[in-house]
């Protein structure tokens, strides 16, 4: 059934004076407080001044109040590459660092790290890379011996997948998964994820020869990386070429969704003990056509969800709602069910963005880059108390109501 959301203007919460314009894709990600019992800390970045040598900020909601930050200033002194409209953070579990990976204005592969302060890594040349990077870097994690493995996955000026990793005990490396799956060339931004059953990395993006099938690349046990058509599995429509994303469902079945050349979002689905098949998501919810990239996550009702911007430049969501022996996909426009809705009228799409969301205590949240070139903030209201989801909750209240006061840049948090 449909939720109740509440509206934040992230943009203006934390720099309410004006600050960086030009933003686009917005992405967050959550860390653990150094302070025992303290909420985690959301950590939303962005890009600002794309296209004229901006850098990476990172807005993030702690001690209840929104705070901006220059990354770039603080950690490294060179700028996000013009073409790259994103930046990416992620945390490993072992040690708890907030860790953020871009494109280069050298078209290398950089990290930020918070570790003290904010330090910088160019893991491109760590890893002695030979070629530049062509796209936004995606960072995900996988486990090995019980170690953890970061891997970071990009497409190179050749268009080839290529991956950086930190295998236990060693330096960062760099691998050439479109020659070692023997792959085709890619057309689009790779998303990494592993697939808890088989416990398998998957990397899966757009091709560039095939009029824009799905393609994974797979770590498969004891025989390497493989390569694998989805669309042709699957029987599933071509793909617009749009960023294909995945998410894993409480049953731990994977699912790739992406935007179809048919303007649908689609969703290929891998059933225990079955093959890839197709879903049309917006055929079955008759919802309107998408125009975005789309993301799916999985809350605390284990509801599978999919977020994207439908034609009307509005963040849609479709649901698959109902009880088990009977559920239906359902599309609905999000701002319907926002409880505070800004008196400047609903946010609409904002260029080379989509609605990213995450989760914090398993309620989502969705972040977005509007036309205004502004970040904003959706938050489902929560039917749970817990502190954390309380403040965050009647903070954004506060905000929507009047700007909180503007914010120093803190060097450490």
């Amino acid at each position: 059934m449909p939720q109740s959301w509440i509206y934040t203007n992230l943009t203006q919460a934390a720099k309410p004076d004006g600050g960086s314009t030009t933003t686009y894709f917005g992405t967050a990600y959550v860390t653990s407080h150094t302070l025992l019992g303290s909420p985690d800390i959301i950590r939303v970045l962005y890009v600002n001044d794309f296209g004229y040598g901006g850098d990476v900020h990172e807005t993030r909601f702690e001690g209840g109040n929104w705070w901006d930050a220059d990354l770039s200033t603080l950690g490294y002194s060179g700028e996000p590459d013009q073409g790259n409209v994103a930046a990416f953070g992620y945390v490993r579990p072992d040690d708890l660092i907030p860790r953020v990976v871009f494109v280069g204005q050298d078209q290398s592969i950089h990290e930020l790290r918070l570790q003290g302060g904010w330090m910088e890594a160019n893991l491109s040349s760590i890893a002695n890379v030979q070629g530049n990077a062509g796209s936004t870097p995606f960072p995900f994690l996988t486990q090995q011996g019980g170690s953890w493995v970061p891997r970071v996955v990009y497409r190179g000026n050749d268009l080839h997948i290529h991956e950086l990793h930190l295998l236990p005990g060693q330096g960062w490396q760099d691998a050439d998964l479109s020659v070692l799956a023997n792959g085709p060339s890619a057309g689009s931004v790779p998303f990494g994820y592993v697939t808890p059953k088989d416990s398998i990395p998957r990397v899966i993006y757009c091709d560039s020869a095939s009029g824009s099938h799905i393609q994974e690349l797979r770590l498969q046990p004891g025989q390497g990386w493989m390569n694998a058509d989805l669309s042709q599995l699957a029987g599933g429509p071509l793909a617009s070429g749009v960023d294909p994303s995945a998410y894993i469902t409480r049953d731990l079945d994977p699912h790739v969704t992406y935007l179809g050349a048919d303007s649908h979002i689609h969703d290929l689905w891998l059933p225990s003990g079955q093959g890839w098949t197709d879903t049309d998501l917006t055929g079955k919810a008759d919802g309107p056509n998408g125009n975005s990239m789309a993301n799916g996550y999985v809350g605390l009702d284990s509801v599978p969800r999919v977020v994207y911007f439908a034609e009307d430049n509005r963040v849609h969501q479709l649901s698959l709602e109902g009880d088990p022996s009977n559920t239906a996909w359902i599309d609905e426009d999000l701002f319907q069910n926002v409880i505070n809705p800004p008196p400047s009228g609903t946010p609409t799409e904002g260029v080379y963005s989509a609605p990213f969301p995450y989760l914090v205590y398993g309620n989502p949240s969705i972040v977005f880059g509007g036309s205004l070139n502004e970040i904003h903030l959706l938050t489902q209201v929560s039917t749970r108390f817990t502190p954390g989801l309380t403040q965050i909750s009647v903070r954004a209240l506060e905000l929507s109501k009047k700007p909180s006061r503007p914010l120093k840049e803190s060097k450490t948090a």
